[in-house]
């Protein structure tokens, strides 16, 4: 575990679970744990996962997800302000 905890802190803000295998076979994690799935159980309790299955992003203490929210809220602001169309994919269900 103390292998995976020192993984973890080497590894940018985001990063991808291919990246952090790599890196926590280098500081000592043997195949055998890398196959039984221990990467996976670790990064699920102590990252939060991306847009995709195999991006992750460290936990960030001092940022709130409100503070993530409102940075995102501005970054679209600015996009909109200008000339740039920010779209964001909408699902609905119709009853059959």
């Amino acid at each position: 575990m103390d292998i995976l905890k020192k993984t973890l802190d080497e590894m940018n803000f985001s990063f991808s679970s291919n990246e952090f295998s790599e890196k926590a076979r280098k500081n000592g994690l043997s195949k055998r744990e890398v196959d039984n799935g221990v990467i996976a159980s670790f990064l699920h309790k102590n990252a939060v996962q991306g847009v995709t299955k195999r991006m992750w992003r460290k936990h960030n203490g001092l940022t709130s997800d409100k503070k993530l929210s409102d940075k995102i809220m501005e970054a679209i602001d600015l996009l909109k302000s200008n000339g740039y169309k920010v779209l964001k994919p909408v699902t609905d269900w119709i009853d059959v």
